[in-house]
């Protein structure tokens, strides 16, 4: 039989790597189920847009080279998601009344409703698998996950000829 790694750590990083596939994989149908009631849009989209956002907003809008930065998007991709969003109506892109060749970007009202009813849905899902695994677990869990991804984003500068 192929045996891909030979030592225990090595195995124990690929069960890992299936594991973590599992999770999304599973994760994935429980969340395709809990937003069955929800209005569709591109939800995944409009959480990562709205996480940022939440962090840069200032009187509701956010500056779209600003979101570009904070998500490390290039303007062109982040651009393309807006479009996306903005078709669903979700989100808008204004000029900036400081400066009319920047761009701002705010939900629109039916965009803050959608996204309280899939976060709602969203929190509830969650909170049960949280009862079922444990806060502790969870705390160390991702601990341990930011460490695992800070060794690999190491080692990626190490192979391009950085220093980590």
């Amino acid at each position: 039989m192929y045996k891909l790694f030979s030592d225990a750590p090595g195995e124990q990083l690929c069960e890992l790597l299936i594991t973590t596939e599992h999770i999304w994989k599973t994760s994935t149908e429980g969340f395709r189920e809990i937003f069955a009631d929800c209005p569709p849009c591109h939800f995944e989209l409009l959480f990562k847009i709205c996480r940022s956002m939440s962090k840069l907003e200032k009187d509701g809008k956010v500056n779209v080279s600003d979101l570009s930065k904070a998500m490390r998007l290039i303007p062109s991709a982040l651009s393309r998601d807006l479009r996306t969003l903005e078709k669903e109506n979700l989100v808008e892109r204004l000029p900036d009344p400081e400066d009319r060749r920047r761009m701002n970007v705010r939900m629109t009202e039916f965009g803050r409703e959608v996204f309280a009813q899939y976060e709602t849905a969203l929190l509830s899902y969650l909170q049960c698998v949280l009862d079922r695994f444990g806060e502790d677990n969870l705390g160390s869990l991702l601990v341990l996950q930011q460490d695992l991804l800070r060794s690999f984003e190491e080692e990626n500068i190490v192979r391009k000829g950085g220093r980590a």
